[in-house]
């Protein structure tokens, strides 16, 4: 898990503009399921798509059931209020 959810909103935020710049972005961990997947899903949610759905792009991606712990899931969920939370201050 990353141990700082503002600096991973930064990195995601990061990566997102590059994305939208045309970029590639290429995310691995271990075994590309878990923290890959986590960071996947967040950036997935940071270019506006729901949580589920999120998810559910990124196991049909991988072929296999992501994320492979409920801390991930409640990570990205966080990350995704937290994300929201900062974007209606703006």
């Amino acid at each position: 898990m990353p141990d700082s959810l503002l600096r991973a909103i930064a990195l995601i935020s990061r990566l997102d503009r590059m994305l939208g710049a045309g970029q590639y972005v290429a995310v691995h961990c271990r075994q590309g399921i878990g923290l890959s997947g986590l960071i996947a899903a967040a950036l997935r949610i940071a270019a506006g798509v729901e949580f589920d759905a999120a998810w559910k792009s990124i196991r049909a991606a991988r072929g296999c059931e992501v994320p492979n712990t409920d801390e991930q899931r409640e990570w990205v969920r966080a990350f995704g209020t937290m994300a929201a939370l900062q974007t209606n201050d703006r």
